[in-house]
């Protein structure tokens, strides 16, 4: 893990990007996720499962307070996509 952690902080941006291939064996050629694929990842989860996710995550990291209180489909920037380490809370 400790591994992990060096490469993210040396190769900031690519990391990301080499670790997936490593791990998932998936090549990418961007972090971006769109407001359509985040709604149809969401929707496509049991209520039940998002609000376990939800809770699970609030025991680790305070951002999930402020997403818990938010529509996941309306979050992102102002185009409405994801970018990796982008801040979405606001």
């Amino acid at each position: 893990m400790s591994a992990i952690i060096e490469n993210v902080q040396t190769n900031d941006d690519v990391a990301p990007f080499a670790l997936t291939e490593r791990f998932d064996h998936q090549k990418l050629s961007s972090l971006c996720i769109s407001r359509e694929e985040i709604a149809a990842a969401y929707y496509s989860v049991a209520p039940e499962l998002v609000q376990a996710l939800i809770e699970t995550a609030g025991q680790h990291h305070s951002i999930s307070r402020a997403a818990e209180k938010q529509d996941p489909v309306t979050r992102g920037n102002e185009t409405g996509d994801y970018t990796w380490g982008e801040d979405d809370t606001a």
